[in-house]
């Protein structure tokens, strides 16, 4: 098979838990962070366990089932209410990713979201504690980076022309940075595996000086849904499938990493 690439720039979490019966409980001596390699937080289902730092809880909406990538993954349940279940890492377990940063996260898709969260910093239904977001907007991966002067909906939006097709799994990075000239670029990778072989980079810019820095709230990150409660009658944009290996990190990942690190389950 051979392998389609897609690129854009965005920042990794990564995260420890121990689901029981549904509900998530605090690990004290999760996986330690890695200073190599500028990982901060992050998901790791190998051992049945969600990997973090102290400050991660989670509903009942959700499980982990066997056929992720490592082993086990979060799969999403969503109710008649359109309420899905979510993982919740504490704002403050992060450091400040404003101007550099990168998250990494595979997905399989269960059937067509238009709309939902997959790596969402923000809770509230007002998104006014929105800063980050790895999502499904229109059937496609969107990246967006909230900027710190222009209020709700203000800043870069990267997006792909690829729609992810049920059942097959895709790995999306997305990193930003704040170049030496004082410009933000952002990047969003997609990799995944097809038969008629494709390279698309995805990226914006902007300048820092005129545009301002990349708002970082004090809001949780989500893994599995935009928001934590209802929004309009709409429910909360829970992504309706598997979610595994979330990573976030402090530092840019280059394209060989990014690449190396799809090698490693692809």
């Amino acid at each position: 098979m051979k392998k389609l690439l897609l690129l854009v720039v965005i920042y990794t979490l990564v995260s420890c838990i121990n689901p029981s019966s549904g509900i998530i409980e605090i690990i004290p001596d999760g996986i330690e962070e890695n200073a190599e390699i500028g990982l901060v937080a992050g998901m790791n289902l190998n051992d049945d366990l969600l990997l973090s730092n102290d400050g991660v809880s989670g509903i009942r909406q959700f499980s982990f089932v066997e056929g992720g990538i490592s082993n086990n993954a979060f799969q999403n349940t969503i109710d008649e209410n359109n309420i899905g279940g979510f993982i919740e890492i504490e704002g403050n377990v992060l450091p400040d990713l404003a101007e550099t940063g990168s998250i990494s996260v595979w997905v399989k898709s269960y059937s067509e979201n238009s709309n939902s969260g997959i790596v969402h910093k923000g809770k509230l239904a007002d998104y006014s504690d929105e800063s980050l977001s790895i999502q499904l907007y229109g059937g496609k991966i969107l990246f967006y980076a909230r900027r710190e002067n222009d209020g709700l909906y203000g800043g870069p939006w990267v997006q792909t022309n690829i729609s992810l097709n049920d059942n097959e799994w895709y790995f999306l990075v997305v990193t930003w940075e704040l170049d030496e000239s004082g410009f933000m670029l952002f990047k969003l990778y997609v990799l995944y595996e097809e038969e008629n072989e494709e390279y698309e980079i995805v990226y914006k810019t902007y300048d820092k000086e005129e545009d301002g820095k990349i708002f970082m709230s004090d809001g949780p990150i989500l893994i599995g849904s935009m928001i934590e409660s209802d929004y309009r009658g709409q429910g909360n944009y829970a992504f309706d499938g598997l979610i595994d290996e979330v990573c976030i990190y402090d530092v840019v990942r280059t394209e060989e990493e990014v690449k190396a690190d799809y090698d490693l389950y692809k």
